[in-house]
């Protein structure tokens, strides 16, 4: 275990003197360095605690695909969009081939995927705003359950990349139409399709308001139509055939099937819910109930641990920031096709993610870090303090 460590030490310092080589300014690659000084951190001592907390790396699934890349080797074939963790794993096997065999070392790894992809949601607001704004990357790097949940060895980092990738597409698009735009919005929804299927679904849904409200010209809104139509199509295919989903009664199956699964998982502070998935009114009735619960919970007290705890403390902030946004905003200002895309996007993943988040708090909390920093900066931008116009 001290190698596996030390391994993890100097690669994480390899990792750190790289960023100085990257092709970005050097304001950013201070904000970077310190954003991965703090992600080293976390990696490499915090995460020693939650991975103690719950009975050592044994009992992690972040152990388990360190173990399965030990079995065999890399298969390129054995990659696909029906099995996220099957993904993961075989991720894991070529990082054992390519880099020292190192449990820690893995987790540093992931570590920088998340790193990268805070970078993109922050290129995404400097695009959006037009200028700037260091201490928003720092909000978004030190935020905890960002920083903690995109430093995993598993599928959250990979995700959180993607959503990233594909939020920085989206603002170049708005502001910019530029075809590396577009590029990195599909680059985005594959990467993030390629590990949670329904995803993709979520991500491609919202692009109509970029494409309805945000673009001029006949033949910009045609092309741009045209694109949407296409993205929505592709990427609900592997939503459709991982939940074999034909008609209204199997999504109705699949929602029960889902939350049943999630009840039933060890751990995690999983309720079961008095709600019947059995007909289209259940449904219905529970979507409002879990989209605040994907978005807001758990509340101080709900998960009696110090990482459920610390959840409780976030999303108190995230209400507060939601009452001052509610309290600041006028409804001229929701005009804004960004804006309005980011809350579509907020609103379609918390629908489609509470019935998971409401049956399992510990999934939930993780499943969060797909959003947080969209919600997160949709919450700050609404609830900020506005400077009024003067005249003569």
């Amino acid at each position: 275990m001290y190698t596996d460590y030390v391994k993890a030490v100097f690669w994480s310092f390899a990792l750190w003197i790289s960023i100085m080589a990257w092709p970005i300014s050097l304001q950013n690659k201070k904000l970077l360095l310190a954003g991965w000084s703090a992600k080293i951190l976390v990696t490499l001592f915090f995460m020693l605690f939650y991975e103690w907390h719950y009975g050592g790396s044994t009992g992690l699934d972040a152990y388990r695909y360190f173990v399965e890349s030990r079995q065999t080797n890399f298969d390129i074939h054995a990659l696909g969009f029906k099995d996220g963790t099957e993904n993961i794993s075989n991720i894991a096997m070529l990082h054992r081939q390519l880099l020292p065999d190192s449990y820690h070392t893995m987790k540093v790894s992931f570590a920088m995927i998340g790193l990268v992809g805070i970078y993109f949601f922050y290129r995404a607001a400097v695009i959006f705003l037009g200028r700037e704004v260091p201490r928003l990357f720092y909000l978004l790097a030190f935020f905890p359950g960002i920083i903690f949940w995109s430093s995993i060895l598993g599928k959250d980092p990979v995700v959180f990349f993607g959503i990233g990738v594909y939020t920085y597409g989206v603002s170049g698009w708005y502001r910019y139409k530029k075809v590396r735009f577009l590029m990195a919005i599909c680059s985005g929804i594959l990467t993030a399709v390629f590990i949670r299927q329904w995803l993709g679904l979520i991500m491609a849904v919202p692009m109509g308001i970029i494409f309805m409200f945000g673009l001029r010209g006949m033949a910009t809104r045609l092309f741009s139509g045209i694109f949407t139509v296409l993205l929505i199509y592709f990427s609900t295919l592997p939503f459709l055939e991982r939940f074999q989903i034909e008609a209204m009664e199997d999504i109705l199956r699949a929602a029960d099937k889902t939350t049943l699964g999630f009840v039933t998982t060890p751990g995690g502070s999983t309720q079961a819910l008095n709600f019947d998935f059995s007909s289209p009114l259940g449904l219905m009735l529970f979507l409002p109930y879990g989209a605040f619960t994907a978005l807001f919970r758990p509340f101080p007290g709900e998960v009696m641990n110090p990482f459920g705890l610390l959840a409780g403390l976030e999303s108190v902030f995230l209400l507060f920031l939601l009452a001052r946004a509610i309290k600041r905003t006028k409804l001229s200002e929701l005009k804004e096709p960004f804006v309005l895309w980011a809350i579509l996007f907020v609103l379609t993943w918390a629908l489609m993610t509470g019935m998971v988040s409401s049956t399992n708090f510990g999934v939930g909390v993780r499943y969060k870090l797909q959003v947080l920093p969209i919600l997160l900066g949709l919450l700050m931008y609404l609830a900020r303090k506005r400077v009024p116009d003067h005249v003569g």
